[in-house]
């Protein structure tokens, strides 16, 4: 049985993608969850969770697998991530 390291990222207003490729890549986690921000300023939290999603779909196509994809208590959005 193999265990993976899991990192967990909050999706800010201002995070990129290239920030997320940043923060993965000196982690270098087995698998990972990115979970959506609360929305500050002007953005809502639709908005936060069609970034987080947009973030998601990615890296799938970049090496990572969408295991999981579920909102969480109704608002948030959850996204478990795992390498091909």
């Amino acid at each position: 049985m193999s265990s993976k390291l899991f990192h967990k990222i909050i999706t800010r207003e201002n995070d990129t993608l290239d920030t997320i490729n940043g923060i993965i890549g000196g982690k270098k986690p087995g698998a990972l969850i990115l979970e959506s921000g609360k929305p500050g300023g002007l953005r809502s939290q639709l908005n936060m969770n069609q970034k987080t999603y947009w973030i998601a779909q990615n890296l799938a196509l970049n090496g990572w697998k969408i295991d999981t994809l579920k909102h969480y208590k109704g608002k948030l959005l959850k996204v478990v991530l795992s390498l091909k």
